[in-house]
Formats: C-alpha cells, structure tokens, sequence
C-alpha cells in the first residue's frame, strides 16, 4: 500500500507521525470448552453490543441494539462507567463501536453522522442496513471521523496490527444490488485515518444467483492466519442462516456450519471453538428456524432479499399466528462439521430471555454478552451485560 504519509499529504498536507504497534493480547491458553467449568457474573443493568479492549480489562457497548445511541465502556475492575461518545451530541449516537489493536476506535454510525445530518429531526435512525464505518482516537479528543464506507453488521478486526502499523478490517455491503464482503487496511496518524488498499474479497449478485449457497455477508472474524474471513449468511435455496468462510486469496466459500438452527458464531482465539447464538432451545422445530430468531419483519426482509420464491410464510405475515413473536437465543460452545458438538452455556431462551450479542476475550478465557431478561426463572429483571468466564480465569 501506499504510505499513510503520502496519503495524508497529497489530501491535507499533513505528515505522518510515528505508529507503535500494540503488543498482542495476553498469551492464549487452549481450553476445552465443552467440559471447563462456566459461571457467569452479571456487571451492569443495561447495555447491548460488547466488545472487549485489546488487553480485556475493560467492555466498550452501546445503550440499544436497535437505533443509534452513545457508546459507553465499562471498567472490569472497578465497574466504573464513561460515556465515551456523549461529548459529541448528535455526532456521537452510533450503532456499534469497537476497539482497533492500537487503541483507537472503529465506530459504524448513522450515514453523515459526522455532520449529524440524519439526527437534526430528533429522529432515531433505526435502519441497520444504512450505515457507515468512523474512526475516533483513544484520547476521544475528535469525534468520530468518516471512512466513507458504508457497512452493516458486524464488523471483522483482525487481532493484531499489520507489520506496517496498519489494521486490516473487513465488513458486509451491498452496491448496486450486489452483495460484498470489502477488506482494507485502516492505516492513522493520531488524528486524521483512512482506509487503503480496498478490495472486494466476496461478491454475489442478486440478479444473477450462483450456485454458491451464500447471498449477503455478515463479517465476523479473520481465520487461519488471516487468509480467510468468516461470515453470516442466508441461503437463498432454504432461507436458512449458515456460518460460511471465504478464502481471501482465491475467493472461494464454504459452509462452515451445515446446520438447520440459527448459528451466528464467533471464533475463539485457538480456531477449534465457536461461541454461537442460536434459537436451539427455543424454536427446535420451526419452519424457519435457521432464521426465525430474527422475527417476522426480518424473516420478511431477509425473505425478498435472498429469492422471490419462498414458499409459505404464512404463519410470520402480519396477520399470521407467530406474527411478532421471536425465537430468542442461548449461547453455546460449538465446533464446526459434521461430528459438530456443543455446550449450552445459557438457559433463558425457552423462558422468553434472549443472550445474545456475544464476543470471546482476547485471551478465550471469559465471553461477554447481553441479556434480554425473561418474565420468569433466575434472570428475571436480571437484563444488561454479563461476563461468563471459563475455569478459574478471573
């Protein structure tokens, strides 16, 4: 890639300072997860979307799922609480935030939330598909400064800096009808950041159907040394949500899951685990239960996106007997394949409660999510954001 100097020159006529890469995470120590000791810990009464700090000693989150709001970040050890976007007003109402390898931020917010065009109406921007990725220094001293790239979902950051200083990212879109997984190196200088070396690694387009299985891309991590990306998709022939991988040199994809349940998965650090989302529990035998958990409105939505024929929907239509009612998810411990085993770690979605939003620590030792609390059982009025730590790991 071009130096982020030159870049920044031939823009602004600024030069580049130095850039100390962050040393990696603590080292990694293999687990076996489906038979370690779990117990989870309830560390605040509210928050959705967690993701760790590079070092895991603190939870950056947002105040809702569902629409642009603050993002905040708790302190493991004294569980004090900052906003860290709030400075910003409308300027800093995000969908998702996350920590880079060298502190900084990577922020998906609103179109032009940099201007705070979308949120001058006092209006929530609710649509998760119509979003944009940001940049902010660790020091918060600028707002969230715009990549222009828009992206939805989850977005896949890569462990450690590149040997240039870089970060290399990867995040789902969509252009001209067209679905996309696009990888850059998000390259800073402590003040200004932009993102190089953009390349569609997977595309698929809508109006010419492949034979691939996999339609849109959900992003969620870099695999086997950084030469494939994981992702979330529907396919088009089942309306059932799979866990694919694309290979970043070749392009080809794989089914990574080939399972019927709803199964949006993380890696831990070691690759031989997944932590997965599913409505196991919770919808075992539905119609569409690889994607019920979504609800009617996105069953709806993800329907007309993936195929035109999809067959009886009848029971999730707007007057249909499931209409609004979601298949809420646990959290288990997964391997991939067809001898796949798993662990459930949660017990809340038969009861109405729904864990979900999960990520792995950087060291695999601790998970953390969010719940949604059921009416009823253990975690009742018992919402907000939970650590679940595997043996003795403190």
């Amino acid at each position: 890639m071009r130096a982020f100097g030159a870049i920044l020159a031939a823009a602004t006529g600024l030069a580049i300072s130095g850039i100390v890469a962050a040393s990696p995470a603590s080292t990694q120590t293999q687990i076996d997860y489906l038979t370690v000791p779990f117990a989870v810990e309830r560390i605040l009464d509210r928050g959705e979307r967690p993701v760790w700090s590079p070092d895991g000693r603190k939870i950056a989150f947002t105040q809702s799922d569902l629409e642009a709001t603050p993002a905040y970040e708790i302190d493991l050890a004294t569980r004090r609480v900052r906003c860290i976007t709030c400075r910003w007003g409308a300027n800093g109402l995000v969908t998702r935030i996350y920590y880079l390898p060298d502190g900084n931020f990577l922020v998906l917010g609103p179109p032009h939330m940099d201007t705070a065009k979308g949120t001058r109406d006092g209006a929530a921007h609710r649509e998760v598909t119509t979003t944009e990725l940001y940049w902010m220094p660790a020091s918060l001293a600028l707002p969230p400064q715009r990549l222009d790239a828009p992206a939805w979902g989850e977005i896949a950051v890569a462990a450690e800096p590149l040997p240039s200083g870089g970060m290399r990212i990867a995040w789902g879109t969509a252009d001209g009808g067209k679905s996309q997984i696009v990888m850059a190196e998000l390259v800073n200088d402590g003040g200004r950041a932009a993102l190089a070396d953009r390349r569609i690694v997977y595309e698929y387009d809508h109006a010419r159907p492949s034979n691939t299985g996999a339609t849109f891309a959900e992003t969620y991590n870099f695999r086997r040394d950084g030469t494939a990306i994981t992702f979330w998709t529907v396919q088009a022939r089942d309306l059932n949500g799979e866990m694919y991988e694309v290979d970043i040199a070749t392009g080809a994809v794989r089914n990574l899951s080939n399972d019927p349940a709803h199964d949006e998965t993380h890696l831990f650090p070691d690759e031989r685990f997944g932590l997965e989302e599913s409505n196991r529990a919770s919808d075992p035998q539905g119609p569409l239960r690889g994607i019920s958990s979504l609800g009617a409105a996105g069953i709806t939505a993800i329907a007309g996106f993936a195929r035109k024929d999809v067959g009886d929907l009848s029971n999730y239509a707007p007057n249909g007997p499931l209409h609004g009612v979601e298949r809420p998810f646990d959290l288990y411990v997964t391997t991939w394949g067809a001898t796949a085993r798993r662990r459930r770690l949660t017990e809340v979605s038969q009861l109405g409660g729904n864990a979900h939003q999960s990520v792995v620590s950087p060291d695999g030792r601790s998970i953390a999510f969010a719940m949604i609390a059921p009416p009823s059982g253990p975690y009742k009025v018992k919402g907000g954001l939970y650590i679940g730590r595997f043996g003795d790991a403190r």
